[in-house]
């Protein structure tokens, strides 16, 4: 049993020397570590923080190409009984190192060898070159690296990829000095090896209060000065003992070792895993084995999970282990050609053989019921990026088909071509007493959609849609329908041209705190071309969250979405263009698009579309909230005569790892008989 009795006054920090030298004290990020970098001045000295704050300027070092990095001092002197610490870290960033080429390359199955040749690559190589964002000769940046690589990844159009930077030999990985830092203490393991305990009376030790031997030995290492003169530190490298014993004085000789160049060859790989492994995503599954869900909705994921595999069976993979190291290709540099050049080649291995996806799922949503969907995608069809898919969705209130392709335009990731044609039966509940309006749409619509560096996305577009209205209605009864129908089943076309802009600011895209997302648009069409009606809907909305107080748990939340369609004739425009309001994420404790103006006592839909909201949360167990909420709004006729609908409502909030999970009770408190609704959505709040 080990009893501690008093711990005794802490050690403060009483002088700190931190000083970057070489070509990074000039950069910004070092000059603001140096200054910043814990410990300061009469802070407690602790040692946790002292090897975080070296290891702060190495990792700095690696992120921004300074591979040359080596420390000249780095050190902490301890003097006791005065309880004080003096640091010293000086380090040498040595020159920056730059990108040198990217080379891809790929299996050849012709002749089992991996090549170069940019015909034999799955993808044309001016569509690779264009996912990664600097050239050969600009200062080397990890990040920069990392996102070439999840961008390749993110195409989809690859079984395996592999990006390889070749960077210098480490000391670790070369032959060295294996020596000891400035002073070893038994019974001390827990002090960094660069930790000098020095005493008052100037002899370089550890002092005992219940005087026992102090053991004090000196050892060399090139990266490491411990200058103990201001402290009158003696030299006599003495075991002194209570029976006045002297042990001759012992220097230990710094041990020299060498590594064949197998084992050098091992250490890289090494190397090269764990720098691909830093790169994955923080949620990446490492084990092999499977992972069984202990919960139902996991357990209901995986079921679906396995009937999705029996149907559409991977492809056995061209390589199976994802640990596989790429072999080397002839003339491909090594890591002391990059010592030399000062340069940074990536080596990237990339291998499609038919990458698809497929998906089946069931869900359940508050509006459409229990819905089933299946979707397959083909990510890769030709060497040009082309990719095709098919969906189809089955509810209570809705069956929807589609098919859509998309192509690179100019980049293909950030500047894509996407086509859909869509076939679709819904039914729009009237309300009780009312008819039940059944429709039957083809839409067919082509984008261009645009993602900027500045966050503002644009969308340019193009869409058709053909609508035929089922009424059941048919003879003197189609006098009082207010939609205008010529017939029981009337026919609704428009052709519109749109433009759009969106922009989306979170601290994380799953479960957001702190963010805001805007977006824009207008669509107009043409009597002339393939419109019932000249036409322009335009649209606007904004959304933020704002979390605060100690931990975040409190959190506000608020949106607001507008439109407003022009027309000749409102009553031409098609009937599902209108606006409608009511749902869960409209206004809660209404049914799904169950309001807009009415006209003898049937939705007309409408011309000006105003809805906000306002909410707060608190967090009352990690990961849960709380939630107090109002709705407020309609789609209303352009002169605004239709009453303004409010849903006021409480609810709990999961942060799931799949998004936001939202159980709502609400009710719309302006109606005579008040309407209660549950709610029930899955997603990110904004």
């Amino acid at each position: 049993n080990v009893v501690i009795e008093e711990l005794g006054e802490p050690v403060l920090v009483d002088s700190r020397i931190i000083e970057i030298r070489g070509e990074g004290s000039e950069q910004e990020e070092f000059a603001s570590l140096e200054a910043d970098l814990p410990p300061q001045e009469g802070d407690i000295f602790n040692h946790r923080v002292y090897k975080s704050s070296k290891a702060a300027l190495e990792s700095l070092s690696n992120t921004y190409g300074y591979f040359d990095q080596y420390w000249l001092n780095k050190s902490v002197d301890i003097i006791l009984p005065d309880n004080k610490a003096d640091v010293s870290l000086v380090y040498n960033t040595g020159d920056r190192y730059e990108f040198d080429d990217v080379v891809f390359f790929t299996y050849d199955k012709e002749t089992n060898t991996l090549t170069q040749d940019p015909d034999k690559l799955p993808v044309e190589l001016s569509l690779l070159q264009q996912l990664y964002g600097f050239t050969p000769g600009e200062p080397f940046y990890r990040p920069a690296v990392t996102k070439f690589s999840n961008d390749l990844s993110a195409t989809r159009y690859f079984n395996t990829v592999n990006v390889e930077s070749i960077l210098p030999p480490t000391d670790s990985s070369e032959a060295g000095t294996l020596a000891f830092d400035n002073a070893a203490t038994e019974g001390n393991d827990t002090l960094d090896d660069d930790i000098n305990n020095v005493d008052n009376d100037g002899v370089a030790g550890l002092s005992s209060n219940d005087g026992a031997a102090a053991l004090n030995v000196t050892a060399s290492k090139e990266d490491t000065v411990n200058d103990n003169s201001d402290i009158g530190a003696e030299s006599d490298n003495a075991l002194s003992a209570n029976s006045g014993e002297t042990v001759n004085e012992a220097d230990i000789a710094a041990i020299d070792f060498e590594a064949d160049e197998a084992t050098l060859d091992k250490l890289q790989a090494i190397r090269q895993k764990a720098e691909r492994l830093s790169r994955l995503p923080n949620d990446r599954v490492l084990d092999e084995k499977d992972q069984e869900a202990d919960n139902l909705l996991g357990k209901i994921s995986d079921s679906i999970s396995n009937v999705a595999q029996k149907i559409f069976p991977d492809e056995k993979s061209l390589i199976a282990d994802e640990n596989f190291v790429p072999p080397t290709l002839a003339g491909r540099k090594t890591p002391q050609d990059v010592a030399e050049s000062k340069k940074v080649p990536l080596y990237v291995f990339v291998y499609a053989d038919k990458p698809r996806d497929a998906q089946v799922g069931l869900g359940y949503g508050t509006d459409t019921g229990v819905r089933a969907t299946a979707k397959i995608d083909y990510n890769l069809l030709n060497r040009q990026g082309y990719q095709a898919g098919a969906e189809t969705e089955v509810s209570r209130i809705s069956k929807n088909v589609a098919v859509y392709a998309s192509r690179p335009w100019k980049h293909p990731l950030n500047d894509k071509l996407d086509g859909r044609l869509t076939y679709e039966e819904e039914v729009i509940d009237q309300g009780e007493g009312n008819f039940d309006l059944s429709t039957t749409t083809l839409k067919a619509a082509l984008a261009r959609n645009i993602r900027s560096d500045t966050g503002w996305n644009r969308s340019y577009s193009v869409r058709y849609r053909l609508d035929e209205l089922e009424t059941g209605v048919d003879g003197a009864a189609l006098d009082d329908l207010p939609i205008r129908f010529t017939s029981s089943s009337p026919k609704q076309r428009a052709l519109l041209f749109g433009y759009g802009v969106n922009k989306t600011d979170t601290d994380n895209a799953t479960n957001p705190t702190q963010g805001m997302r805007q977006y824009y648009s207008i669509e107009a069409g043409t009597d002339s071309a393939f419109s019932d009606t000249d036409m322009a809907i335009i649209r606007a909305g904004v959304s933020g969250i704002y979390s605060f107080g100690e931990d975040k748990k409190h959190q506000v939340l608020g949106s607001a979405n507008t439109g407003y369609i022009w027309a000749d004739d409102f009553y031409d425009v098609p009937y599902k263009l209108r606006f409608f309001a009511g749902g869960d994420q409209s206004i809660r404790g209404y049914d799904y698009e169950s309001l807009s103006p009415l006209d003898k006592g049937y939705l007309t839909g409408g011309q000006v579309l105003a809805v906000g909201s306002a909410e707060y949360n608190y967090e009352f167990k990690p990961g849960f909230r709380g939630a107090f909420f109002t709705d407020v709004g309609n789609a209303y006729d352009k002169d605004f005569d239709t009453e303004t609908k409010v849903g006021v409502g409480v609810g709990i909030r999961w942060a799931s790892p799949v998004g936001m999970v939202r159980v709502d009770v609400a009710a719309g408190v302006t109606e005579e008989s008040i309407p209660v609704r549950l709610h029930f959505f899955i997603g990110s709040p904004l």
